[in-house]
């Protein structure tokens, strides 16, 4: 289930509130939200989640938190990966451009995911202490 907010616009917004943390290759994944409800394995779909479902504010938060957060390690590690690609290219390894093309376009996509987190993370913690997103007056909707 996911926290959903309107403004005074009319316009909704959805935040999730479901996190996961991958077991490894050899036990499942954990699916949980921050109130403590969880399940081990994937059920199928979304809709079998009922039971973990919840609409809590700090459950929404904590999930953009970490998605936030998450994210700050990823770049920094295509980053890296993007200079060691260059410092093959200086060496003269041939497919050197095309990898480093490649992690360029990873980076991207990786900085516009971590972008979008941190603005639902301070939607909602704007929506926690004035009650509003962006200025404009909002409530829950469920």
């Amino acid at each position: 289930m996911v926290v959903r907010l309107q403004t005074v616009e009319g316009k909704i917004k959805e935040y999730q509130t479901i996190q996961c943390k991958s077991g490894g290759e050899d036990k499942p994944s954990i699916y949980f939200t921050a109130c403590g409800r969880k399940c081990e394995d994937w059920p199928g779909n979304w809709n079998d989640f009922d039971y973990l479902n919840c609409d809590h504010l700090d459950c929404a938060i904590c999930y953009t938190e970490t998605q936030a957060n998450k994210r700050d390690s990823t770049v920094f590690i295509i980053i890296g990966l993007l200079i060691t690609v260059l410092g093959l290219h200086w060496l003269e390894f041939d497919f050197a451009l095309v990898l480093s093309g490649f992690f360029v376009l990873a980076s991207l996509c990786c900085m516009q995911i971590e972008r979008n987190a941190r603005k639902q993370l301070k939607e909602l913690t704007e929506y926690k202490d004035k009650g509003m997103i962006n200025g404009i007056k909002a409530s829950r909707r469920l």
